[in-house]
Parts: C-alpha cells; sequence; structure tokens
C-alpha cells in the first residue's frame, strides 16, 4: 500500500496523506540507487537521477494536478501555503529528510519540483575508478592526501556528483580510526566511522555557530556538506589550526574557481567584523586547501541514447598564492602531484 512506502503505518494520517499525494514517486524513493527525482515545467515526464549512472527521462507523467497536489501537500507539513504570492517551497519530506524544492506559476509554467534523497549506496574510490569516473592516478593522489591528512576541497556544479565523491572520501577516511565531526545544513553525509558526532544547521542555528562549537568537541578532522557562505573563514581557521585531514565541498567551475569561490565566500562577513582583508585570506587558503578536486558532468551515446553520468575533470594540488599575478598557484600533472606527496613523507 502506498501509506507503507515511504512512511510506515504506524505514524498518523497526515503522512499517508503525503505517500498519497507522492503516488508513483513513492515507489521510485524506495529504490536504492536512486538520488533524485525531479518533474520540468515543460515537459510531463519524470526524471529519475540514480547514483553513479546518471539521469534519465522516465515514461511516468504526472499531470499538472498532482504536481499542484504534491507541492501544497509539502508545504503543509512546512507550515506554509503554496501559490502565487509563495511560489517557491523549500522544505525536506518528514521522517526521511528528502531535500524538497518546489515552484510554482507565475515562476514555473505548471507545478514543478525536484526530491533529492541521500544515496543509499555509498561508493568506494576504488568504484570510481571501474566505472571510469576518475582515473587511477587520481585516485592515488586522493588516497595519499587522506593518509596524510591534508585538507580536500571538491567543486562543481550542481548535481554533478559533490556529495556523492565526498561520501567516497569520507569512507576511506573512516577507516582511520579519527574522530570526526560532521557538519550539514541537509542530512547527506554518510559515516561508517567508530568515532564520530554530527550535527545538522538549524533556523536558530547557523554554520558558523557549529563550526565554533566543533573546536570544543575534540575533532581530529571537520567535515562539512557544503560551504555556503561566511561559515568559509571559520572552516579555513579550523582546518589551519591543528585540525587537519578534513573535506568539503562548494559551487564552482574549476578548480581555480573552486577557491576563487572559497575566498569570496569567506569575506561574507556573517556578522563577524573580524574577517581580514582578501590578501590575507587568499594567504590562508592557499595553506589551508591541500587538494582541490573538481567534478562535472559528462555525457556519452550508448544503443543510440544520450547517458548522463560524472566525470573527474581536474585533482589538482595547490601550490601557493601568487599575489603578483593573484591568482593560486596549482599542479595539474598527476604525476608531478604525486612525486611532491611522496617527498613530502
Amino acid at each position: 500500500m502506498l501509506n507503507d512506502l515511504l512512511i510506515s503505518s504506524d505514524d498518523n494520517r497526515g503522512y499517508r496523506i503525503l505517500n498519497e499525494a507522492l503516488g508513483k514517486i513513492a515507489f521510485i524513493l524506495r529504490e536504492e540507487d536512486v538520488v533524485e527525482v525531479y518533474c520540468n515545467s515543460n515537459d510531463p515526464y519524470v526524471w529519475i537521477e540514480y547514483a553513479g549512472k546518471g539521469r534519465r527521462k522516465s515514461d511516468i507523467i504526472i499531470s499538472t494536478d498532482d504536481r499542484r497536489k504534491i507541492i501544497q501537500t509539502v508545504a503543509t507539513f512546512s507550515n506554509t501555503i503554496a501559490n502565487g504570492k509563495n511560489p517557491i517551497i523549500t522544505s525536506e519530506l518528514p521522517k526521511y529528510g528528502y531535500r524538497f524544492e518546489g515552484s510554482m506559476p507565475d515562476i514555473s509554467l505548471i507545478p514543478s519540483f525536484n526530491i533529492r534523497k541521500p544515496a543509499g549506496v555509498v561508493f568506494t574510490l576504488d568504484d570510481y575508478v571501474e566505472s571510469n569516473i576518475m582515473t587511477e592516478s587520481q585516485r592515488k593522489i586522493i588516497s595519499i592526501a587522506i593518509e596524510r591528512k591534508m585538507n580536500i576541497l571538491i567543486g562543481g556544479g550542481t548535481g554533478s556528483g559533490k556529495t556523492t565523491l565526498c561520501n567516497a572520501i569520507l569512507a576511506e577516511i573512516s577507516k582511520l580510526g579519527s574522530r570526526l565531526i560532521i557538519l550539514e545544513d541537509t542530512r547527506e553525509l554518510q559515516c561508517t566511522a567508530e568515532d564520530f558526532e554530527a550535527f545538522r544547521t538549524t533556523d536558530e542555528v547557523s554554520m558558523t555557530r557549529l563550526l565554533k562549537t566543533t573546536l570544543r568537541r575534540r575533532p581530529d578532522r571537520i567535515i562539512v556538506g557544503e560551504v555556503r557562505d561566511g561559515a568559509a573563514y571559520d572552516l579555513l581557521k579550523a582546518w589551519n589550526t591543528g585540525h587537519p585531514g578534513g573535506v568539503s565541498t562548494t559551487h564552482a567551475n574549476s578548480a581555480q574557481d573552486t577557491l576563487e569561490r572559497i575566498a569570496s565566500l569567506a569575506m561574507e562577513t556573517n556578522g563577524n567584523s573580524a574577517v581580514p582583508p582578501i590578501s590575507i585570506i587568499n594567504k590562508l587558503i592557499a595553506s589551508s586547501i591541500n587538494i582541490v578536486v573538481f567534478i562535472g558532468r559528462s555525457s556519452e551515446i550508448i544503443d543510440g541514447k544520450t547517458i548522463h553520468g560524472r566525470k573527474v575533470k581536474q585533482v589538482a594540488y595547490v601550490n601557493g598564492y601568487d599575489a603578483v599575478k593573484e591568482k593560486f598557484d596549482f599542479k595539474f600533472d598527476a604525476e608531478d602531484i604525486l612525486k611532491i606527496l611522496r617527498e613530502s613523507l
């Protein structure tokens, strides 16, 4: 029955109403390798994204009325309404915490939405190599960086696979016996470490505040799901003052852009008037972040169909900041990076 799909039958009538509104989408979300389901406003079909396999258009059609019902039901659980005056609904599906982003006319032609859930399967770095998403040399660089407690920053666009890759790196870190503190806005990271603590932001508690309290919780490594704002400055300070070996993600278009993005975010004060000038921020970034991994979307044609996937396009070693050229200095050649890492042992 539909009320057994996402929410157990022990829960109240409201949850059952949510499952009934989701309809066929509830079945899709049960599939372990599904990470996102969405409906565009310019076509009637449901799109499904699978972990490690990319996205595909299904043959399932969701009517305009059913889309509106889904968005309005989720809005009800968020104690708000969805209509022309409040056309954007950002929420989580109750109990499971799947991220929900919905839009109503007039900002979209018809109601549209995305539902994103944490990957049910955590891939290893070896899986990435076997799937041709990253090269063996790239895997070696990342593995050595993990062992050496280097800080790793993952950059990429929306839906590029940053979180999935972060989970793969976190799986390797979890084997090393470190005490981990994991900070997120939405619970997406999966940790198998024996000793870890996970915190999440709320409307009242910001990432900056979580980072500050984390330093009092005896972390060996600090993991941040995604850097979005001025908390970048606090993360850089934490990584640079006795808590190396962390990993985080941010939105960016290249390795160079990844660090420039962090610099820009770090300058957002979030009420912190003590943020130093950009020249100091750039030096702090160069000394705090050791490896940048840039992952992006890729496409290939298989049996006449275009299959959308992911590709690790750059793994770069941060070699410092050139104040004269006002650019970060990178090493991109895998053999050069491996040589640097081996010599630093």
